[in-house]
């Protein structure tokens, strides 16, 4: 499968040790399912919200980056705990579980994040938006 050169590479790229960022395009490249689209064409469920329609994120770093923007319908913002690795038949590379909290301490579901694409989706989950 030829994969497109990767472009847009966030910032915090830069300074990782370079045979972490040298690991993550391999990674990256080796991913059948690398896509450069706010939703992984193999996705099925709930966008972000199943595990079998993971939000695509370009490394672990970005889930982080794309947590800080993403805030409730109401604008409010969020916390979050990362919880575990999990699996879906129809994702090829793992899929993060993360614990979505209100301000309050509250939960409020599970999201889950595809760690390994082209870029960051700029999609969010039902219930949710992006801050700009």
């Amino acid at each position: 499968m030829n994969i497109p050169k990767i472009q847009l590479i966030p910032s915090w790229f830069y300074t990782m040790p370079n045979y972490k960022a040298k690991a993550l395009e391999r990674i990256i490249r080796h991913n059948p399912q690398a896509c450069r689209k706010n939703k992984i064409p193999q996705g099925y469920g709930q966008f972000g919200l199943d595990r079998t329609n993971p939000i695509p994120v370009y490394g672990d770093p970005e889930i982080e980056v794309y947590l800080s923007k993403l805030r409730l319908n109401n604008g409010s913002k969020i916390n979050w705990k990362k919880e575990k690795n999990v699996s879906a038949s129809n994702i090829k590379q793992p899929i993060q579980k993360y614990q979505i909290y209100k301000q309050s301490g509250n939960l409020i579901n599970s999201l889950y994040f595809s760690p390994y694409h082209l870029l960051t989706s700029n999609k969010a989950p039902k219930g949710f938006k992006i801050k700009t």
